[in-house]
C-alpha cells in the first residue's frame, strides 16, 4: 500500500503515522511530517518536566509512581516508535525528491543531522505519472 501526499493536522499526522507505520514507498507532506515532530517534541518536555520535579508530579491519591517506571513506559514508546519514524522520514525525503538513503546521514552525530533536517524542510516535488 503506497502513501500519497497530503496536507494533514497533528491528529491526522498522528492517524497517518499508525496507519502507515511500516510503509516505506510513496510520500508524506512537510505538514504530516513536522506535526509528528512537534508531538514528540512535546512528549520530550513532558518527560524532562516529569524527571525534574520527580514523584510529586505523578503522585496520584497518596499512590506515588516512581520515577523509573515513567523512564521505562517513555523508552518503550520511544522503542515502538523506530519503526514508523524511519517510514515517515523515508516517504518525507521521496516526497522532496531525495532518494530516502539520505536516512544514513543519522549515522553521523551532528552534520548528518543537520543536513537530514534541511533535507525535511524541502517542498513537494510534483509527483510523474
Amino acid at each position: 500500500m503506497e502513501k500519497l501526499s497530503e496536507k494533514v493536522g497533528l491528529f491526522g499526522a498522528i492517524r497517518n503515522l499508525f496507519r502507515y507505520h511500516s510503509t516505506f514507498s510513496g510520500r508524506s507532506s512537510r505538514s504530516e511530517y513536522w506535526y509528528l515532530w512537534l508531538a514528540g517534541l512535546i512528549i520530550q518536555v513532558l518527560y524532562i518536566v516529569t524527571a525534574i520535579f520527580g514523584e510529586s508530579l505523578v503522585d496520584l491519591a497518596d499512590y506515588p509512581i516512581p520515577s523509573f517506571v515513567v523512564s521505562v513506559i517513555f523508552f518503550l514508546v520511544l522503542a515502538v516508535l523506530v519503526v514508523p519514524n524511519l517510514s515517515i522520514m523515508s516517504r518525507r525525503l521521496r516526497d522532496g525528491g531525495i532518494s530516502p538513503y539520505f536516512m544514513f546521514f543519522l549515522l553521523l552525530p551532528v552534520l548528518g543531522w543537520l543536513a537530514l533536517f534541511v533535507m525535511m524542510m524541502f517542498p513537494s516535488k510534483p509527483t510523474t505519472t
